[in-house]
């Protein structure tokens, strides 16, 4: 059942990255937006990718989410995937750690921003512990892609009360 869980959510997190996820708007207004990564994704490649499918579903969602050829950009990165174990903070995937909570950092910046500004959240993700280190770690991979999409719904939530979104034209 874990096991069918983090393949789907996997599959789900690994197309976030391509680019052929595309909106069919005719036009970009001041508030459509194109999500693309912010240096290299390949510290935390699950988590980012599954930070940018949770941001690309949240612009979605509010219609949002364009083109980059004709949209403002807002650049994502994970800052920090940490995996909690009672009162402990391994620095690892923890395959093998009782994982009580996974916590994930990420920021976006906001392209073409008066302020250059930068907004930063943190999400956390209560995970079970498993009998089993395979299961375990099963377990710590579906809190990471979990917590990661989660920070990019709250990303998209600190957009929406940006001074400038809305306002400013592309």
């Amino acid at each position: 059942m874990i096991l069918r869980q983090l393949i789907q959510v996997s599959i789900i997190a690994v197309g976030a990255l391509g680019c052929g996820y595309r909106s069919t708007l005719p036009s970009a207004a001041p508030s459509h937006w194109c999500v693309q990564t912010h240096l290299a994704p390949a510290l935390y490649p699950q988590a980012s990718a599954a930070l940018v499918f949770g941001v690309r579903e949240a612009l979605a969602q509010r219609g949002w989410l364009a083109n980059c050829s004709n949209a403002r950009v807002l650049r994502v990165q994970v800052l920090d995937v940490r995996f909690e174990t009672e009162g402990l903070i391994a620095q690892s995937s923890a395959a093998s750690a009782r994982a009580m909570r996974v916590v994930v950092s990420a920021a976006a910046d906001i392209d073409r921003s008066p302020a250059d500004r930068e907004l930063m959240v943190t999400e956390s993700y209560e995970v079970a512990s498993m009998d089993s280190p395979l299961a375990q770690e099963q377990a710590n991979d579906i809190g990471v892609v979990t917590a990661a999409r989660q920070a990019g719904h709250r990303l998209v939530q600190k957009l929406a009360h940006e001074p400038s979104v809305g306002t400013s034209s592309p």
